[in-house]
């Protein structure tokens, strides 16, 4: 579901044109969709990561003066491409923008692309997230199998006795299973 308008209100948008060119449109086309615009050019040694969205003309610098590495934006970026020069379509691939204008602009698909980009960089944001809590639920359900399996060989027990009693640990300790686990896993990598 698209963003409505009025919910650009809040976002900083950084225009980053040679104002010579139609980056007058966009800033203009932009600021309709109530959104907080700053101009910037000529193009910095290291564009802002400050921004919600960043707006630049397609340069071969580009991807040398990001503020992160590809796959860690901070922002949402829409590069502006060339009307009749040719662009090097890897190099546009390697900055990894969530959305393209093209030359010459058309005003209502400013707003589209707004729409796209922070809706994609939302979307891989929250895609980031859930990739780092199935990591971190990988490592203690890691932990728990090597706490089981340590108690199993010290204790002499059974794999359902040796969960449950990290169970009951961390339930009288008022910690997670996994934090019982990762402190037995380590105490053993400590003792040998």
């Amino acid at each position: 579901m698209p963003i409505a308008t009025s919910s650009f209100k809040d976002l900083s948008v950084a225009v980053v044109s040679d104002p010579g060119s139609d980056s007058d449109l966009v800033a203009r086309e932009v600021q309709r969709t109530r959104a907080c615009v700053t101009r910037i050019w000529p193009l910095p040694q290291q564009l802002p990561d400050d921004y919600d969205i960043l707006i630049c003309d397609y340069a071969e610098a580009l991807i040398k003066v990001l503020p992160w590495s590809p796959g860690e934006a901070k922002s949402a970026l829409i590069v502006i491409l060339p009307a009749n020069e040719y662009y090097d379509v890897r190099l546009l691939c390697a900055c990894s923008p969530d959305a393209v204008l093209h030359r010459p602009l058309v005003a209502h698909t400013i707003e589209t692309s707004l729409t796209l980009a922070r809706n994609q960089f939302l979307y891989f944001k929250r895609l980031q997230m859930r990739i780092a809590r199935l990591d971190e639920t990988l490592r203690a359900t890691r932990d728990i199998e090597r706490a089981k399996h340590i108690l199993m060989k010290m204790r002499d027990m059974s794999e359902s006795d040796a969960y449950e009693w990290i169970r009951r640990n961390a339930m009288n300790r008022r910690q997670t299973i996994a934090a019982v686990a990762t402190a037995i896993v380590d105490s053993e990598k400590v003792l040998g």
